[in-house]
């Protein structure tokens, strides 16, 4: 895939019309859509690289096509069907083949064993008549059915039509694309560890960010084929699949053969803003081992200058010692190929040599003072490629030189002090967007969360909490947290017991903190929100243990109370003497008392049937005028039970 040196990926869309061909088309392998601010003109240069599949089946219109451009302002049309002018219309092949298997491939003839890629640049100037944050470019290939590849093998439709769009947002100025430095075409091989990198260089300086995203046709989006997905879109050996935004290194393990479409979305910031867009179609081509030759292999070594993180990667912290880093780099080979180097993206003060290139044992070596340097992830991209016959291996690898900026003690907060069974939320604040933590504290707490939680707090979470903020493998000062569990106070409980049946029971409650919230519970399903509750007439079915729960700030706890109710058989004639007026009061359960007064004679002079209410009795008796002053007996029937009352009537 080649880019110019700054491809201004307008916000606008191009609708590249791609073919003229008036059949689905079925060629394309990949395409890149981008753009190059021009200073002296003011206007930008958009470039369509297409990478053809020289065995497809509409391959041989490819050299004729004229494909054209939409541009748009948001929604609204700018300029329709730019024609885009062919650099070469013969094409160059980049099939990654040796020099001696060049007349091999499938752009020589269609009927050879080695695939062929083909690829064609098509350019155009296009001025933009004021600012805007959505400038949009699209290419369509609809209108002439440019179809993606038949081979393509990890897409439900066979030969999509290929769309592509570039954005561009340049009120805050102009915007060029990032460059890419590898084709997006790559070769690879069965059950053979692998890696791409687009190599994308930004000559604005602009912070580029990288995604993993669906292909699109005209009117949405490609589906693939499960359990294949746009973030996933290769058939891989478990765990080999690995994606890093940050740099857009992928690598991975192919398990199978495959022609996979592979879709980068790059972002360009600049100062946190989002200020460009654009799209990189792929297609992968793993192939059986048949011609396998593997990758050269290369990791840094003999560092000096800030710390090792793993192969790829230095991390500088702003209290480094020293701040020039050094490494150095011996590629090597399995196959013993000589090996052919090229980087990109090397910082201007940096200094970057390569001996012995295009051979078995080349060495690089690499130095940078990044004393003065702003804090940021700076790339440099490295391809190696091999001169393996019939087909050489060409891989780009990202290395990383991290530069830290100064990491301050992160600010911890949290509840505290805080309640027994209560969630502890801890929070770590940071002076820096790209920061992570480290927590550690009781009972053998460790987290790597910003805030972290810790549910059902007990005695045993209680003490110091500590974090550290770490940026880039540089780690702030040590931040310290308290955390307090509080014991709860129980109230302090009384009662009036014990009461007789018929009797009010009193509950109390007390708590120092007059703000406390009570709720009591206790025999018969009883229930209470108040602080000091009662209950009117107590009969045998409130006697038991009643338990009343306080909240005092968050804080819950308890205490009981026994409550003894007295009303075994118990039954009052009054008043006695009487004058022939009298009440009887007692607990007779749930069944009616039948009543009957009797005089010395042994006459029943009265009779009558009680009945109870919530098993508790109270009956007012009036005797007869004929009755006279004596000794009277009121006889109770309940239950099985007779119970006899002496009175004495006075007239």
């Amino acid at each position: 895939m080649l880019k110019p040196s700054s491809k201004y990926y307008l916000l606008c869309l191009l609708v590249l019309t791609t073919f003229l061909s008036k059949t689905r088309a079925s060629h394309f392998y990949g395409a890149d859509l981008y753009y190059t601010y021009v200073a002296d003109s003011g206007a930008y240069l958009v470039t369509l690289s297409v990478y053809g599949d020289c065995s497809g089946s509409s391959f041989k219109n490819l050299a004729r096509n004229t494909p054209r451009i939409n541009v748009f302002d948001s929604f609204d049309i700018y300029k329709r069907d730019v024609l885009l002018i062919a650099e070469d219309t013969n094409g160059s092949e980049v099939t990654p083949v040796c020099v001696n298997e060049l007349n091999k491939t499938a752009c020589k003839n269609p009927g050879f064993d080695l695939p062929g890629v083909k690829r064609y640049n098509y350019r155009t100037y296009v001025k933009l008549n004021k600012p805007s944050a959505n400038w949009r470019f699209v290419f369509n290939g609809q209108a002439f059915g440019a179809g993606r590849s038949n081979n393509i093998s990890n897409i439900s439709t066979m030969g999509a039509i290929v769309y592509l769009e570039a954005t561009l947002d340049n009120t805050g100025g102009p915007n060029s694309s990032p460059v890419y430095t590898s084709i997006p075409t790559p070769f690879y091989f069965i059950n053979q560890q692998s890696n791409y990198n687009s190599g994308a260089v930004d000559s604005d300086k602009d912070s580029l960010r990288y995604a993993l995203v669906a292909g699109q046709v005209p009117m949405g989006y490609l589906e693939y084929l499960s359990p294949l997905t746009p973030e996933h879109p290769l058939a891989v050996a478990p765990g080999s699949f690995t994606f890093k935004p940050s740099n857009g290194q992928l690598s991975f393990t192919p398990d199978m053969q495959q022609r996979a479409l592979v879709v980068y979305k790059t972002s360009e910031y600049r100062k946190g803003k989002l200020v460009g867009t654009s799209i990189r179609e792929m297609t992968f081509v793993v192939l059986d081992n048949t011609f396998l030759n593997h990758p050269p292999v290369a990791d840094i070594e003999k560092h000096s200058g800030g710390f090792f993180l793993n192969g790829k990667t230095i991390s500088v912290c702003d209290t480094a010692a020293s701040k020039v880093v050094k490494f150095e780099i011996h590629p090597t080979d399995a196959d013993t190929d000589n090996i052919k180097i090229a980087v990109a993206g090397v910082p201007p003060d940096a200094v970057f040599n390569i001996s012995d290139n295009n051979t078995p044992n080349p060495h690089i070596s690499f130095e940078w003072d990044v004393t003065n340097v702003p804090p940021g992830e700076y790339n440099l991209f490295i391809t190696y490629e091999d001169d393996g016959c019939p087909l050489v291996n060409r891989e780009t690898h990202a290395y990383t030189i991290l530069v830290s900026p100064v990491v301050e003690k992160p600010q911890l907060s949290g509840k505290s002090p805080i309640c027994p069974m209560d969630t502890l939320r801890l929070h770590a604040e940071g002076n820096v967007s790209t920061i992570s933590y480290l927590w550690w504290g009781p009972d053998g707490f460790v987290s790597s969360m910003p805030d972290p939680v810790i549910p059902d707090i007990a005695y045993k979470h209680a003490g110091e909490y500590k974090a550290v903020a770490n940026v880039y493998g540089c780690f702030s000062d040590t931040a310290r947290f308290m955390v307090t569990v509080q014991n709860p106070v129980p109230p302090e409980v009384s009662s009036n017991s014990p009461v007789n049946a018929g009797e009010q029971i009193r509950l109390y409650a007390t708590h120092k903190d007059s703000a406390a919230q009570y709720y009591w519970t206790g025999p018969d399903s009883f229930i209470s929100k108040m602080q000091n509750p009662v209950i009117d007439t107590a009969t045998g079915d409130e006697d038991g243990v009643y338990l009343v729960t306080v909240n005092a700030n968050g804080c819950i706890s308890s205490r009981a109370i026994s409550i003894r109710v007295l009303n075994t058989d118990l039954f009052v004639l009054y008043p006695n003497p009487n004058a022939g007026n009298f009440t009887i009061k007692g607990n007779v359960g749930d069944d009616a008392a039948s009543l009957e007064v009797i005089n010395t004679l042994g006459a029943v002079v009265y009779r009558d049937v009680m009945q109870p209410s919530r098993k508790w009795l109270q009956h007012t008796v009036t005797l007869p005028p004929v009755c006279v002053s004596g000794f009277y007996v009121a006889e109770i029937k309940t239950g099985g039970h007779t119970i006899r009352l002496p009175f004495i009537l006075v007239k």
